[in-house]
């Protein structure tokens, strides 16, 4: 009697161990090794940002607020709506961890990023092992966990937690969509419709290209049966519907704030050229490391198996995804600025090189059962400076509000926003009153006295004794619709102050308590009532499909024995290499990466000194890299801009604006580090040029810049190479 002739039930009984599930998580967690063993996160880029605001969120969400739509330590104090229009889930689901489990929300943070490598090997495993077998989902899942872009850059130098979710939500979403479209368990349109809204509401860019993912994966393997794809679609849909409390009244609602567009200095872009070569190891010695945007080794090596199965006219799903993944790679260099796009590419040349085993089965009888070893092995050792992520930060990140409003004033940015990120202002000009955690009222007023009694992330509370009736108050808080007022239980019009604000107008009583808090909007409320209905809309598919289900059993082809075994001794290796070697022997010698620089060592009389530079001209423009060191704690951040100096007229040429050195506020730098700062200068036709550098104090005086020897350059740097 074959297995298939056996009852369900028996054949359950007799399946064999999926050892490949457990080794694709071994892996998944080695990957991120660092976020579980270190204490801190390497904090001088965006997760900084969003440590902040799963405070705010974990504070709101203490406070009985089930969705928080307001940051109220922003914009000096007046509040911005910031958790309105971005996507919630990079910050509620560590906030959730936060409240429950850590306490800590650099800890919670961490935890997410180890959370999403998990899904993210998980779900890739399980997306390729339906289709093609156990063997090629390890092999996909390590390509895509272990790719530059997912392992180091986006969670570890950019700090971009919102598309490292994404991307592990991405193979879930597509895994669920494939087995309704197969007719799998009664949970499966539950599944679909969950990861759906999980992408929305944490990346919603993500969310589009994987609804496109889902039917092309759907079309190619149903044969564009329309009965098996209209299902998982519509569960989408339901998923799209699932979110309306977030992008209903964020799309609504878009025009009532200002939108103050926000780039970084200097602008990280996607050079063609780096695309397609090997990833460097992090140089210790630099303080904000320069992402290398590169694809890797091992999914260039491993797609182009896909790439030969096509050019012998083999076409499967492994070959659509390399078309795919070429088409990415044409919108990467049509469009540098969109960096998340290296992502969805990876994942895409992940797919497309998991058949490598399939594709040449035929020729490796004999090495059968070290194929997949080998081909581990191969995208370990090719993918080695992915594992070792930078040095985390030092001492512990101060979240208070208090904090939050120090952040702003020392001019480091918005605390609970990226620096990429769009600011959603509520204010209509810049702001001559600032407010403070103490007080959002004048506290003493010819005819009014007032002192605050609480302050929260969406609300205030003041005791009001009023000497003359009626007045009109100037409340420093931003304008936004669901501003709502209570005087002693009476309501209370709110109204946007001509010089920003809110304006009220109390009469009755003399004393009383008045309260400001935000509340809904009919867009608000119709939204949750849209996400409520879905909810229980796909509550009763669930119930209904549990009460119809005809027992199913998925056969899958597993790992051998001798895969196992030898993908488990694989795990192990790396375990003792990270755990001996990863903190020491793994890392390169400091400073490294100014070899091939040209030596400069220029100081200023403030501690900011010029160590090397790197340039480089063309007819057209001139591309040069300056590097930086403090030689001391620097108190002040100062600005440095460079232009090209005529050398006939000594007249300095469209100067770059001014900015931080490599972008970062020079009071937070880390003495003997140094710092990279990039420029392009277009040069003009004719002429002989040379680079000049000048550096400027807060008050706007100028650096003067001296030589090794104590000798007075000037305060202009002129480098000593013409263009």
């Amino acid at each position: 009697m074959t297995t298939e002739a056996l009852p369900i039930w028996m054949q359950k009984a007799t399946r064999p161990t999926d050892w490949g599930v457990l080794i694709a998580l071994a892996f998944s967690l080695l990957a991120a090794w660092s976020f579980i063993v270190q204490p801190d996160l390497a904090r001088m880029n965006a997760n900084e940002n969003y440590i902040f605001r799963t405070a705010d969120y974990a504070r709101a969400l203490g406070e009985g607020r089930l969705y928080p739509r307001w940051s109220a330590e922003t914009l000096s104090g007046y509040g911005a709506p910031i958790p309105h229009f971005a996507p919630p889930g990079a910050a509620y689901l560590p906030a959730l961890i936060q409240l429950l489990f850590t306490n800590n929300p650099t800890t919670a943070v961490r935890a997410v990023y180890g959370l999403s490598f998990a899904c993210a090997g998980l779900a890739m495993y399980a997306l390729i092992t339906r289709r093609s077998g156990a063997a090629s989902g390890v092999i996909a899942a390590l390509l895509y966990v272990y790719s530059p872009y997912f392992a180091l850059i986006a969670p570890h130098l950019l700090g971009d937690l919102p598309v490292v979710m994404g991307l592990a939500l991405l193979p879930a979403l597509l895994w669920s969509v494939d087995r309704l479209a197969a007719g799998g368990s009664a949970l499966d349109p539950l599944a679909v419709t969950a990861f759906s809204a999980a992408l929305i509401l944490t990346e919603p860019r993500i969310a589009a290209v994987s609804a496109l993912f889902a039917l092309i994966w759907l079309l190619f393997h149903t044969r564009f049966q329309p009965r098996r794809w209209i299902a998982p679609f519509a569960c989408m849909l339901l998923g799209a519907l699932a979110a309306a409390f977030f992008w209903v009244p964020a799309l609504v609602e878009y025009r009532v704030v200002t939108w103050i567009t926000r780039l970084p200095e200097p602008l990280p872009q996607i050079d063609p050229l780096m695309l397609f070569t090997p990833l460097r190891a992090l140089d210790p010695g630099e303080l904000v490391h320069t992402p290398q945007f590169t694809l890797g080794v091992p999914a260039l090596l491993f797609a182009l198996t896909a790439l030969i199965a096509l050019l012998r006219g083999k076409t499967n799903i492994h070959g659509y995804f390399l078309l795919i993944a070429g088409i990415l790679i044409a919108l990467m260099i049509a469009f540098p600025d969109d960096i998340w796009l290296m992502g969805i590419t990876a994942f895409a040349l992940a797919v497309a090189g998991s058949g490598v085993l399939r594709h040449h089965a035929r020729r490796a009888e004999r090495f059968h059962h070290w194929r997949l070893p080998a081909a581990i092995a191969a995208i370990i050792v090719l993918s080695f400076p992915a594992w070792i992520a930078p040095r985390p930060s030092e001492g512990t990140l101060d979240t208070s509000p208090e904090a939050q409003l120090r952040y702003e004033e020392l001019g480091y940015g918005i605390a609970v926003l990226p620096p990429d990120a769009p600011l959603p202002s509520p204010l209509r000009t810049t702001p001559t009153i600032f407010p403070s955690l103490s007080t959002k009222l004048p506290t003493v007023m010819n005819n009014a006295q007032i002192g605050l009694l609480s302050h929260a992330t969406h609300s205030d509370s003041f005791q009001i004794s009023l000497r003359a009736s009626p007045i009109s108050l100037q409340v420093l808080t931003g304008y936004f619709p669901g501003w709502n007022a209570t005087y002693s239980a009476n309501l209370v019009r709110v109204m946007p102050h001509p010089e920003d604000g809110l304006m009220l107008t109390l009469s009755e009583p003399e004393r009383g308590e008045l309260t400001l808090s935000l509340g809904a909007t009919p867009p608000r409320t119709l939204a949750w009532v849209i996400t409520w209905l879905v909810i229980g809309m796909i509550v009763l598919i669930t119930r209904r499909r549990m009460q119809q289900q005809v027992e199913h059993y998925e056969k899958l082809e597993l790992l051998s024995k001798t895969e196992a075994r030898s993908g488990g001794a694989l795990v192990l290796a790396l375990l003792i290499v990270l755990g001996g070697f990863g903190s020491w022997a793994l890392r390169p010698a400091s400073d490294f990466g100014l070899e091939g620089s040209t030596a400069l060592r220029a100081r200023t009389d403030a501690g900011l000194d010029v160590l090397a530079y790197r340039l480089n001209a063309t007819d057209a423009a001139v591309d040069v890299t300056l590097y930086w060191r403090s030689t001391r704690i620097l108190a002040e951040n100062y600005r440095v801009h460079v232009g090209l100096l005529d050398l006939q007229t000594g007249e300095l040429v469209a100067p770059s604006a001014q900015r931080h050195p490599g972008g970062l506020p020079t009071s937070r730098w880390v003495s003997n580090t140094y710092v990279s700062d990039p420029y392009q200068l277009d040069l003009p036709a004719g002429g002989d040029y040379a680079v000049a550098v000048e550096a400027f104090a807060p008050d706007g005086r100028r650096l003067t810049f001296f030589a090794v020897n104590g000798a007075s350059i000037g305060q202009t740097l002129v480098l000593p190479l013409p263009v």
